[in-house]
């Protein structure tokens, strides 16, 4: 299967040179790159221009605009269209891509045809450290609960007070979607986002993207209220970058939008009695470990040292 690795990026030289690299050095060879890059810059250019010499086997798409952000929301669906792949990898410029990580997804989707998107599970790491993980999961993968979101009752939109009520249901259900679970605070959404282009594409059109910060929260929340067929991927199949920002500030924005978001997604495609659709087979192969092995420690210095010879020939 082709993969089309959809990287969105904005002044960020440095990581977007890695991030590149990354697909660069995967073990899956069939895949392109489509560059999203908001605001663009001649270093940012020229980044493309190199990393296309060294790649000549591969399509290398670079696209850009005049403002800050442009692509931020509307790269979601251009990617859909502008992508020649079978399978649609979203990749932000300062993450990595473990080096088997498309071959992995490459097998799951092909064993798996009736799949049509899936979320994932990461590492999380400084400088040249693997700090912890994160493992997502489905709606149905958190324990059962009795509780229902109050505006399943009371309308919507209904974000004040915050409000679950307590021993509505006689016994403990699942939750009954990606935004449900994400409104109990349960983690669904996480990275990697790879999507099937087939079946995707159709419904990625209805939806606009409205968030400047839980965007990713947003589209699959839609798709999951329009029927496509998910589920989560428990092997960690990225390394995300920890890395410092205005928390205070940073914090209340995300957790402002995740708020306004949840509402909306539930208002505009949440249907009566709607039960997310997620992937009734179990995926062999997961990894539900959040403690890091010492044999994944070993994995990542390895993979530093890979990446900074490779490094040292893009710069060259």
């Amino acid at each position: 299967m082709i993969f089309s690795v959809i990287l969105r990026t904005f002044n960020r030289p440095d990581f977007l040179k890695e991030s590149l690299l990354s697909v660069q050095m995967q073990t899956h060879e069939d895949w392109e790159v489509i560059i999203f890059d908001d605001g663009g810059s001649l270093e940012s250019f020229s980044i493309f221009s190199k990393f296309k010499e060294l790649n000549p086997g591969h399509r290398i798409v670079y696209v850009t605009s005049k403002t800050s952000r442009e692509f931020f929301k509307s790269s979601w669906q251009q990617s859909f269209h502008l992508s020649m792949g079978d399978l649609i990898v979203r990749l932000d410029d300062d993450d990595l891509l473990t080096q088997d990580s498309l071959s992995s997804l490459n097998q799951i989707y092909l064993d798996h045809p009736k799949l049509d998107f899936s979320y994932g599970s990461m590492y999380r790491f400084q400088d040249e450290k693997i700090i912890g993980s994160q493992i997502s999961s489905t709606p149905v993968e958190h324990p059962p609960t009795r509780s229902i979101w109050a505006g399943y009752i009371e309308g919507h939109p209904y974000n004040s007070p915050w409000t679950f009520y307590d021993d509505f249901y006689e016994e403990p259900r699942h939750f009954t979607s990606v935004i449900h679970a994400s409104k109990a605070n349960y983690l669904c959404v996480c990275h990697p986002m790879v999507f099937r282009k087939s079946t995707v594409q159709h419904f990625a059109d209805k939806i606009t993207i409205t968030s400047n910060y839980v965007d990713d929260l947003e589209f699959i929340g839609s798709l999951d209220y329009l029927g496509l067929c998910h589920t989560s991927i428990k092997k960690k199949l990225l390394y995300f970058r920890h890395h410092s920002y205005d928390r205070v500030t940073g914090e209340t924005q995300i957790s402002n939008d995740i708020l306004k978001i949840r509402d909306l997604v539930d208002e505009n495609w949440r249907k009566d009695n709607f039960q997310s659709n997620t992937y009734k087979n179990q995926i062999q192969g997961n990894d539900l470990k959040w403690e890091i092995t010492e044999e994944e420690h070993q994995n990542f210095f390895q993979f530093n040292q890979d990446l900074k010879k490779n490094l040292d020939l893009f710069n060259k």
